[in-house]
């Protein structure tokens, strides 16, 4: 397995390559003072598709580049906290405003409807998630997803 963790100061972007070759990318902001994107390095990489997006929070520096990716690489399976919605995430960011990342997470919010039957295959390589539950929580934060990554003999 691959995990490569990319600077893009406060936010989050992160791809797991599986042994099976499977891909997950977490998070897909971008380094505003570089200016490297997830969507230019998959692209250079000659990634066409990623089998699973997790986006774990619903700040923008989590999100930023995700318009580009989606232009870039089709995702097969979309995990997110699923107790908030797109009406949710509207809410949410009446305040701060919605960037494209975030649009973008509300975009996949409508496409993305139906429930995993089929996990794609990576292997060894087990995702549990944990994550507090809106409305009880309302701020993007605390709502927060947490993947956790397990390796079936690696401790």
């Amino acid at each position: 397995m691959k995990i490569q963790i990319f600077d893009v100061e406060h936010g989050g972007c992160a791809l797991l390559t599986a042994d099976t070759g499977k891909r997950i990318l977490i998070d897909a902001g971008h380094n505003g003072t570089t200016n490297w994107r997830p969507s230019t390095y998959l692209k250079r990489m000659g990634v066409s598709h990623i089998e699973k997006l997790i986006i774990t929070n619903f700040d923008e520096d989590h999100a930023s580049d995700l318009h580009n990716v989606l232009e870039q690489v089709s995702v097969g399976v979309y995990q997110r906290n699923p107790s908030v919605g797109a009406d949710g995430i509207k809410k949410l960011k009446r305040q701060s405003g919605m960037g494209p990342g975030i649009e973008a997470v509300v975009g996949m919010e409508k496409r993305y409807t139906s429930p995993v039957t089929v996990e794609p295959d990576f292997g060894a390589l087990t995702i549990q998630s944990f994550y507090n539950r809106y409305p009880e929580f309302e701020d993007e934060n605390n709502l927060s997803m947490g993947p956790v990554a397990n390796r079936v003999g690696i401790c």
